[in-house]
């Protein structure tokens, strides 16, 4: 039984991860763009997945340079 639970709270976990994914990429303007490489992506749309990505973390401060559209 602990084998199905444990399966249970990983799916729990993956469904609130793909959801904050989501949140994340919507806050950066990202969120139409979910099935593009990252290969494919100009240098300003890869800007706000990098800024996405430290989102993700919940950071309590982020720092950026002048330019920044996010």
């Amino acid at each position: 039984m602990q084998f199905i639970d444990l399966k249970a709270q990983q799916s729990r976990i993956r469904k609130n991860i793909d959801k904050r994914m989501l949140e994340v990429l919507d806050v950066v303007g990202l969120a139409d763009r979910l099935d593009q490489g990252v290969g494919t992506l100009s240098s300003g749309l890869k800007h706000r997945l990098a800024i996405a990505i430290t989102l993700l973390k919940d950071p309590s401060i982020i720092s950026r340079s002048n330019g920044s559209e996010c």
